[in-house]
This record gives C-alpha cells, structure tokens and sequence, in this order.
C-alpha cells in the first residue's frame, strides 16, 4: 500500500519524565522563567513540562528528553523538597496543613482556598508545576485527618 494512504500513529499527548515515567504537568514559560536560571531555560523546547514525582531527582523534561533536575531551580519547590512550601504564593508548608487537620482546623484551608482566587495568587508563575495548590493542599489535609481517626 502507497505510504501516502496510511497514517503514522499519534504522538502522545502526555509527555512522560525519562528518569521515573511519570507523566509531567505542562508547564509554560512563566512557569520556567520563574524556577530556572538563564542558563538552563534556553535548554528546554516550549513543550516543558514538570515531573511531579518527589522522589525523581528530575524537575524539568521535554519531549526531546532534556532535563533539568530539582538541584538546579532557583529554590527548593514542593514535592521535589517536602520542606519547600506547599503553596509558593503564600508560602504554607504541608507541615502547617496536616498540624490544621491534627488540631481538627480547617480553617487555614479555608483561607488558602480563599485566598488562592485572588489576584494574588500567582500560581502560573510560583508553583513549580504551574498549577493550584489547592488540590494537593485539601489531599495532605484529608490525609492527615485520616491518619488522625485511626
């Protein structure tokens, strides 16, 4: 059959981590402007994205398999450094939330949620996969509290 008729199979949509195979966060180049140094943001192709497992010692990765690990951002970032802030904008610590769920007090969640729509929030920019904490933020929140009631 004449090649002109048969169709090359798609590239994959999510583009996985070639240290770990995770899948990555898309990132954008506020994101990488913000978390790398000049040297290395001219290293990734506009594909970038963010390897959100915190054990891979990758931060960075693009369809071409460049990478840059979390040792070279600019700070630490959550969860390549569970001591680095849950939240970059308003720098709560995961540390913070599950001491709110021991304590049965929600009201720090509350305020980050609250807060996170804002225009002060700038998530694009300070978090490292470019996303909203508050997803993650109400998972370590539930899980402490589990972790609490047993």
């Amino acid at each position: 059959m004449n090649k002109a008729f048969t169709r090359e199979p798609d590239e994959p949509d999510d583009l996985r981590c070639p240290r770990c195979g995770a899948i990555g966060s898309p990132v954008s180049a506020v994101t990488i402007a913000h978390h790398l140094r000049e040297g290395d943001k001219s290293s990734l192709s506009n594909d970038a994205c963010f390897c959100p497992t915190p054990t891979c010692a990758i931060a960075y990765f693009d369809r071409f398999e460049q990478t840059i690990p979390a040792e070279r951002l600019n700070r630490p970032v959550y969860p390549k450094d569970l001591n680095a802030p849950i939240c970059a904008c308003f720098r709560l610590k995961a540390d913070d939330v599950e001491a709110d769920a021991k304590a049965n007090n929600p009201a720090g969640v509350r305020e980050l949620i609250r807060m996170s729509q804002t225009e002060k929030a700038k998530c694009e920019e300070k978090a490292a996969d470019g996303r909203c904490c508050v997803p993650e933020v109400q998972r370590v929140y539930l899980r402490a509290v589990k972790q609490v009631a047993r």
